[in-house]
This record gives structure tokens, C-alpha cells and sequence, in this order.
């Protein structure tokens, strides 16, 4: 069963909108308050279609991190695609799997349990 840690992604992901959106240019926001749009119009209809590139960029880097933190979390015995690594690819020797814990373990930070 997969679960997903819905509180914590939700802010990280609330952040990286935010910060989308605060990329554009305030002249695109006048010119559309200039042709007398509403409030809810700038933002469904100029907002969010100028910020589009950049939130799917960043729904992106969300996916990544929760990967990355699947196999952190496995390693040390939380299950995840890094339990599946261990057990599977560390334990039995089967080199795909021990492969994809390599990478996470050197791209994200983790060790082997054994190293602490």
C-alpha cells in the first residue's frame, strides 16, 4: 500500500506555486488591470497561464524530493522504495536494485544502516 504524506508535500508544493507566480512581471498584471479585469480574472486567466511552465517545473522537483525521501526513509526502516532497494538489491544482491539505492543513497544523502 503506498501512502503519501499529504500535509507536509501540500506547503512545500503551496510554496513552490507561490514563488512561480511571484516570477511574473507586475507589467503583466497591470496591463490586465488596464483592460478592467477582475481580481478572480487576473488570476485565472493571467496568473496561472503565464505561471503554468514553472509549476509543472516544480510539481517535478516535488516528485523528485518524495522519491528521494521514500529511499531515505526505507533505508532506515521506514518501507518505500528504499526498503525494496535494501531488501531486494543490498540483501540478495541483485544489481538493479542495488543500483537505484546507490543513486539515491549518493544523490540524497543516505547511507547504509549498517554505517552509522
Amino acid at each position: 500500500m503506498c501512502t503519501v504524506d499529504i500535509g507536509g508535500d501540500s506547503v512545500f508544493l503551496a510554496r513552490l506555486v507561490e514563488t512561480s507566480i511571484k516570477d511574473i512581471q507586475f507589467g503583466v498584471i497591470e496591463a490586465a488591470q488596464s483592460m478592467g479585469a477582475s481580481p478572480f480574472q487576473i488570476i485565472r486567466k493571467v496568473l496561472l497561464p503565464e505561471a503554468l511552465p514553472t509549476i509543472i517545473d516544480n510539481v517535478t522537483v516535488l516528485i523528485v524530493n518524495l522519491i528521494g525521501y521514500s529511499a531515505m526513509a526505507g533505508a532506515i526502516g521506514g518501507g518505500g522504495l528504499g526498503d525494496i532497494a535494501i531488501r531486494y538489491g543490498y540483501q540478495r544482491f541483485q544489481g538493479g536494485y542495488h543500483a537505484c539505492y546507490h543513486y539515491y543513497s549518493y544523490h540524497y544523502g543516505s547511507s547504509y544502516p549498517n554505517d552509522w
